[in-house]
Parts: structure tokens; sequence; C-alpha cells
């Protein structure tokens, strides 16, 4: 006879929340439906925002859970926050909607029964110093990135006025190559005079860089040319800038970084790894790993810690010695991967055990090896039925 199937109802790990779709214009707000009015909404402006912090205290709610949709959570997570709630901000990959299902009052209603029975983790977001310096940061990188597409455009105006500059000489955002080029934005044209701007360690010669600058200096080209410096230039003091309000912020952090200095809300070093998109995917079904990675993770800490990795080949102390020895046995991306993994997990001993580093040196790192491949015979000795004996 058939068991009946037992009735398992959800256990409610937050009574008291609250769940927001965040819009460009408007949010929707949905609290337990025992509250009169459990869904409203209310516009993008900062006092319908304060308005609707109102509403949530006036209720008792204490947890909001949100989507990170595009920026617009931003206003929203630093005016909850600062009224005390705890603001979950959620991956829009765990409060998916039923097809068909689709429409803003529904999702807010559906990402508070997620969030109600606890099925729902928010992401780590640093302290708000850290994330004024992170922004800052990337300003600079969005600036330097700009910068360079200017370059490119003035080498563009130049290789159309058949001007071969870049071929005798490697960088023209260089000494000589900025010199050259204000002085043909300034009306020279004597390929002979502007050839004379050249720096003694550019070694091609005064000759070769004249024949370079010989071109038909067509009108068009030359105002293209005259613009991308004028923009190369400011964006050169806008760089500036930016590196003295970074400069600025460090001063007001004990420690700087990416990901600041309270990991607490990662419970092991194996959460913070797949935050960083460093571990292994865990793809499985039926007991056999599924074809195929994880979801793509962009992170800049994690593309900090690869970079360090990379440089890891000529490294002669323990992290360099096991690095060498992974890229004898798996390919290079991998090996990066495997060795940012370490020292990943090194720096979260670092922040939340206060576990200084300790350098190890190659000889601990020959005596793990061989007391693995020891280990290693071993296994394979008792596999066949024979024994291992030393000599």
């Amino acid at each position: 006879m058939a068991r009946k199937p037992s009735k398992q109802r959800f256990t409610v790990v937050h009574p008291d929340c609250a769940a927001i779709d965040v819009g460009g214009r408007e949010h929707f707000v949905a609290v337990d439906p025992r509250h009169e009015n459990p869904v409203q909404s209310f516009t993008s402006f900062t006092d319908d925002l304060l308005k609707m912090a109102n509403w949530l205290e006036s209720l008792g709610i204490k947890v909001v859970a949100m989507e990170s949709t595009g920026v617009y959570w931003i206003p929203i997570y630093e005016i909850l926050s600062e009224r005390g709630f705890d603001v979950y901000l959620v991956n829009a990959r765990a409060t998916r909607q039923i097809t068909g299902r689709k429409s803003d009052v529904l999702d807010c209603q559906w990402i508070w029964q997620l969030m109600t029975h606890g099925l729902l983790r928010g992401a780590f977001r640093p302290d708000d110093l850290t994330c004024c310096v992170r922004s800052l940061v990337r300003q600079r990188a969005s600036k330097v990135k700009d910068q360079a597409q200017t370059l490119n455009r003035m080498q563009k105006a130049m290789s159309q006025m058949n001007i071969q500059l870049a071929n005798v000489i490697s960088d023209i955002s260089g000494v000589t190559g900025m010199k050259i080029l204000r002085a043909i934005c300034a009306g020279e044209r004597d390929p002979v005079q502007l050839a004379e701007l050249t720096d003694r360690r550019i070694k091609a010669g005064k000759e070769a860089v004249a024949r370079s600058l010989h071109g038909n200096w067509r009108r068009e080209h030359l105002h293209a040319l005259t613009q991308e410096l004028a923009a190369y230039d400011f964006l050169e003091q806008q760089i500036a800038d930016c590196d003295d309000a970074i400069k600025a912020a460090l001063e007001q952090l004990p420690l700087a970084g990416e990901i600041g200095t309270d990991l607490s809300r990662f419970p092991s070093s194996q959460h913070f790894c797949s935050w960083l998109g460093l571990a292994p995917p865990t793809r499985i079904s039926g007991g056999h790993r599924l074809a195929g990675g994880g979801p793509k993770i962009v992170n800049r800490a994690a593309q900090a810690l690869k970079q360090a990795a990379s440089n890891a080949r000529n490294d002669k102390g323990f992290i360099g010695a096991s690095h060498r020895a992974r890229l004898t046995r798996m390919d290079t991306s991998c090996a990066i991967k495997a060795t940012a993994h370490q020292l990943a997990r090194l720096v979260y001993n670092l922040l939340t055990k206060k576990q200084a580093y300790v350098e190890q040196g190659l000889e601990e790192f020959e005596a793990r090896s061989q007391d693995r491949q020891v280990r290693a015979l071993l296994r394979k000795a008792r596999k066949l039925g024979y024994q291992l004996v030393a000599a």
C-alpha cells in the first residue's frame, strides 16, 4: 500500500520582513498579508523613499530583501541601512518567477515569500568607506579606458594622413610622441623640425622620425587629431583628480582593498572563494559532475588575485613552488585559478582569524610533495596486492 505523502511546511525564518521589486521609476513593496494594504508602490524620488522607510518602520519590519537591479537599488539600500534595517541584496537568479506569471506586484510578493522562509541569501557589500574607495577606483579605470580610446583615434587620424610615427617610436603617448603631436596641432608641418623634438632615448634616429612624418596633412584629419588631443589632456586631468580623491579616501581606511576588512558575512573560506568565483563548480546530478562551468562571475578582487597568481611563477617561496607544480599537470588558466584560490584562503584567514602568512619555504614544499608521492605509491601497491618496503 502506497504511503501517504507527509505534509511538510516551510519554517518561517523572518516573520517581520518586506520585499521590494526595484525599478527605475517605481518600486513595489510587499509585506505580510496580515497588514492592511500589504503591497504598496513608491516612486524613485527621495521623499517617497523616506515615506517607504517610515511605512516599514511603522509595521515593525526588521528585514528587507530586494533585487540588485542596475544601480537603482543603491539609494534604497543606503536609506534603509541608515534607518537600521537588515537589508538583503539578493541575486536576480535566486528570485526567478514562474514562467508566464510576471508582474511587479507578483515579483515583490514572490520575493517576500522566499525571504519569509529564509530561502534567499544577501550579497556581500563592504563598509561605506571601502565602497567609496571602490567607486573612485572604478571611476578612474573608466577614465583610463576612455583615454586609451582617444589614443586609438589619434593613431587613426595620423594613419589617414599617412603619418607613420607609431612605426618608429613604441608609444605615441610618451614624451617624444606627445611633443610631436602638440607641435603638429600647433601648426608645425616641417618633418625635420618635428624630428628635432625626438628624445635622446629613442632608438630610431632623427632621420627615420623625419621620414615617418611626411604626410598629406588633410584638414579634416588634423581637426580630428586636435580634438582627440584636447580630449586626452582633459581626461589626464580627470585621472589626476581621481588620484587625489582616492588618496584622500585611503587616509580614512586602516586597510585598503576591494573587499574591506570585515568578512564576517562569509561563514568559511569556501563561501568566500565561491563569492570570488574561484571555487570549482558543484554542478552534480545523479552522482555525476555535469559538463560546463558555473555562472560567469566578474569580480575585481578575484582578478587581482589571479594577477598575483600569474606572477607567482617566478616566486622562490612555497606559493611559487606550488604554482609551478600546478603548471606541470594542468592548463595555465586552471593553474592560475587554483593558485588564486590558495591566495584567497590566505586572505580570508588573515582578515577573519588574524593569522599572519608564514613563509614555509621550498624545503617544506618538497617534503609535502614527497609525502604525497609516497602515499600514492602505497595506495597503488595495496590495490595491486603488493607491499611497499622502504629501501
